[in-house]
């Protein structure tokens, strides 16, 4: 069964995360994705160009993949449940998708390639201003305490999500990042609600 361009654009892109995640970005050619995904080099270049469009794919995928995560959160009204929710829909991801880890927050990957330097920096932004937003509406309601700038505690939050997942890769998945990640939300939350 012959499958769709999507399919196996989709098919190369999670075979070169795995190659990273498992052997790093040296480890990441045209050739072996080729083995990977079984079909042929030329057939890898009819879906990409080069390396650094599967690299481009990858990321893209990743902002995709966050943006129906900041929709679902979008749903919910109160500003502390967004926060919750947030958090956990991260936790959840990185959890069933470790390899994505690896990828996204090695910036070793994309330091030498300006154009996807500018799409991670972009997604950061984002997810930075996302939770600010969260941060402030919270302090507006009463709901968070605004002892502190919304700013300071969007990047606690990121920052503990970040240090969490790359400890738990760097660890080799020797824990889970729900079982550590569980408890830090709870310390998170009750430090957002703290009025001192």
């Amino acid at each position: 069964m012959k499958l769709d361009t999507e399919t196996r654009q989709r098919q190369i892109v999670q075979a070169a995360i795995l190659l990273i995640h498992f052997g790093g970005i040296q480890n990441l050619t045209i050739k072996k994705i080729a083995n990977e995904v079984g079909f042929s080099e030329q057939a890898i270049y009819r879906h990409f160009a080069n390396k650094q469009a599967i690299l481009a794919a990858t990321v893209n995928f990743f902002i995709i993949c966050c943006g129906e995560m900041l929709e679902e959160i979008g749903e919910i009204e109160d500003p502390l449940l967004q926060i919750r929710r947030f958090m956990e829909v991260h936790i959840e991801y990185f959890e069933e998708n470790p390899a994505f880890a690896t990828v996204i927050f090695s910036e070793e990957i994309f330091q030498y390639e300006e154009t996807l330097t500018l799409r991670v920096q972009q997604l950061v932004d984002n997810l930075i201003k996302f939770v600010t937003v969260l941060v402030e509406k919270g302090q507006a309601t009463g709901g968070i305490d605004n002892k502190y700038p919304a700013g300071d505690l969007a990047f606690m939050i990121l920052g503990s999500l970040r240090f969490l997942i790359t400890v738990c890769r760097l660890s080799a998945g020797s824990f889970s990042i729900k079982e550590r990640g569980w408890p830090l939300i709870e310390t998170i939350m009750a430090t957002l609600k703290q009025k001192q």
